[in-house]
């Protein structure tokens, strides 16, 4: 089985920039997307598919900050690093980038050795969780498969106690018992579909 390519977005108005970076992680074996704005950014988040994302702070129309604000606040399923790189060095620049939502923070102009290792070192971050959460997942479905057992041992002792009760008694326990089997499964089935992965 072939190990998965990363999908990097790269987010940056400067063409330049943007084709120097995409070439590097190409060639260190991402796959790469682009975006020349914050607009297109958002969109191509929230099609699915990107497992880190390089962002500039100063963008057309929408900003890296806002970009990585919105980003966070619909984020769902595994968590996205956002690694912010902006000619913008100042102290509050890199604390307003981090009270966004951002994980890391290079400024322009920026070794290249550098970013790659920063990509690296989130990428096993997210691989982690990843790990982490599918292991969770794992766990939540045993857990669900032991909770739907009692239930079928609840029916099949109603099936037995049946035998030796008049028929109105039977006719409202079963009742009784059914719903309760019902509620019990949908919760049970609407939990799992809560845990699942995306």
């Amino acid at each position: 089985m072939e190990p998965h390519k990363a999908a990097v977005l790269v987010v940056d108005d400067d063409t330049a920039i943007r084709n120097l970076l995409r070439d590097t992680l190409e060639d260190a074996g991402h796959i790469v997307a682009e975006a020349p704005d914050g607009i297109a950014a958002l969109a191509r988040i929230g099609a699915g598919g990107v497992d880190l994302m390089l962002l500039d702070l100063m963008l057309p129309g929408v900003s890296g900050v806002e970009v990585c604000l919105q980003s966070r606040a619909t984020e769902r399923g595994l968590y996205l690093p956002i690694i912010m790189i902006t000619g913008l060095g100042a102290e509050q620049d890199r604390r307003a980038g981090f009270a966004a939502g951002a994980d890391d923070y290079v400024t322009k102009p920026f070794n290249v050795a550098d970013v790659l290792d920063r990509v690296g070192v989130w990428l096993r971050v997210r691989e982690r969780l990843r790990l982490a959460h599918a292991q969770r997942f794992a766990d939540t479905e045993a857990a669900l498969l032991l909770a739907r057992a009692p239930l079928q041992v609840l029916l099949n002792l109603t099936r037995v106690w049946e035998a030796d009760t008049s028929a109105a008694d039977v006719a409202q326990v079963r009742m009784e018992l059914k719903q309760s089997a019902q509620a019990i499964a949908a919760q049970v089935e609407q939990l799992s579909q809560l845990l699942r992965p995306e």
